[in-house]
Order: C-alpha cells, then structure tokens, then sequence
C-alpha cells in the first residue's frame, strides 16, 4: 500500500503549505508524491448539486457545506482515490482534510488505510486562522487557497486538538503514538519548517530501511535505477525566519 502522511487541522493551519514543502523535501530524496485534498471532492459535490440542502454559496466562488455528512461521503472518496494508486515502494500520499471531530472522523477510513499512516496535526488559534483564509482569499496564490466562511470557521471550526486531545484519539484508535505528531504553527517559515523537516525525514528513513532488502535486490539483478534510489539529495536551503500570515 502506497505510503501515507495525513494532515489535519482548522482551514488556515498550515495543511497545504506543509504538503507542499514535504513534497518537495520527500522528491529531493527520490519519492514520488500526491497531495489529495478532500476540498476537491466537496467542490464536485457543489459544483454537480448546487445551492440547496447540502451547500450554500459563499464570497469569493466559495460554498459552505450544511448537510454535515457530505463530509462524510468526501473522505470515504479520499481513500478510494489514496487506493487506486500504484502502490510503488517510494510513492507518498498527503492527505488533507480539516474536521471538527477527528475521533468520529477518522474512523471513516478503513483500519489498514488509518493504522499504517502517519497523522500530522496543526494547531494554530482560531483568530488567525480566520486571517490567514481573509488574506489568501482576497489574493490568492495557489490552487488550495480557496475561501472559508467566518461563520463555518467559528461555528463548525470552533474546537480544536490539543495535546490531550490527541492522546485520548491515539488510545481510543489504537494508534502508535510514534506516527501522530502536534505541529504548532504559530511563529516563523523557518520554525514551521523545522518542524516539518524533523518530522518527513524521520518518516522517509524508517520507509528507506524498510525498502532496503527490495532495492538491494534489484542491484543484484542489475537494475542500474535501484542506486539511484538509495541517494539522498540535498536538502533545501534554510529559509530566511520570518512571520508568516498565508497558510
């Protein structure tokens, strides 16, 4: 099955930013990557129902969802696509998604898709989640800034993981507390970053090492691409410490 980082967290958090620099620092080591975002599918899901009893339309070509369970039907379509990939031994999967109650929400994915994953969630306070999405909104600069209503942010949005939180979610889900990590993204790109690095890279080794035996034998059968595999390139150059208001 191909390899998993899910990220979770309020609309304005980081999530995106994150795929994006893992991306970069997983393909510099040879890994090949996609970035599912559940917003894809609730915009299909707009786009072919409408304004009515699921959706209603808000600023900037948004919509806000008010039947909850489509919520539901956007990640059991996230596991289906993560699934229909070729499960390649360097083939990472970054799974986005924000909810208001990740203990009911992640038990929506089957028991392989979740217990083999890693989870990654970001914890940034409501108020400038809330100006980070105005921001992006009024100037986007990617595909994922798209627009949240204030009132879905503070209505739905309001509550968020803490530590606790999230031991309770590991014990409840029988989950390895080794593969769930709090990001709290609240100060510089560098800081935010650090964060990030530790965390990828940790996971791109113990990946590594277990696809060792596979890789070494291909060398044997003279598979000159299985080296390659095996190098680690550069890492990306320390970005410059700086507040941040765009994620």
């Amino acid at each position: 099955m191909v390899s998993k980082i899910i990220l979770a967290g309020r609309p304005g958090s980081g999530k995106s930013a994150a795929a994006r620099y893992i991306q970069v620092v997983a393909e510099q080591r040879q890994w090949r990557t996609s970035h599912i975002n559940d917003y894809k599918f609730l915009k299909q899901m707009y786009e072919m129902e409408g304004t009515g009893k699921a959706f209603q339309a808000s600023a900037h070509d948004g919509f806000d969802v008010l039947d909850l369970s489509v919520l539901d039907t956007a990640l059991h379509m996230v596991e289906k696509e993560v699934l229909a990939y070729c499960p390649c031994r360097r083939e990472l999967a970054l799974v986005e998604f924000a909810r208001n109650n990740y203990h009911t929400a992640l038990r929506l994915f089957s028991h392989a898709f979740l217990h083999d994953a890693y989870l990654l969630f970001f914890h940034v306070d409501i108020n400038t989640c809330a100006r980070r999405v105005q921001m992006r909104s009024h100037a986007p600069e990617t595909v994922d800034d798209h627009f949240i209503s204030e009132e879905m942010l503070w209505s739905y949005y309001h509550d968020d993981m803490d530590a606790e939180d999230i031991a309770r979610l590991v014990h409840e889900l029988d989950l390895d507390p080794s593969r769930v990590r709090l990001i709290t993204n609240m100060g510089s790109w560098r800081e935010f970053h650090q964060q990030l690095r530790e965390v990828v890279e940790t996971f791109l080794d113990i990946h590594e090492r277990a696809l060792l035996p596979h890789t070494c034998a291909y060398r044997l059968q003279g598979d000159k691409q299985a080296s390659s595999l095996l190098m680690n390139c550069a890492g990306l150059q320390a970005q410059i410490a700086q507040p941040f208001d765009r994620m």
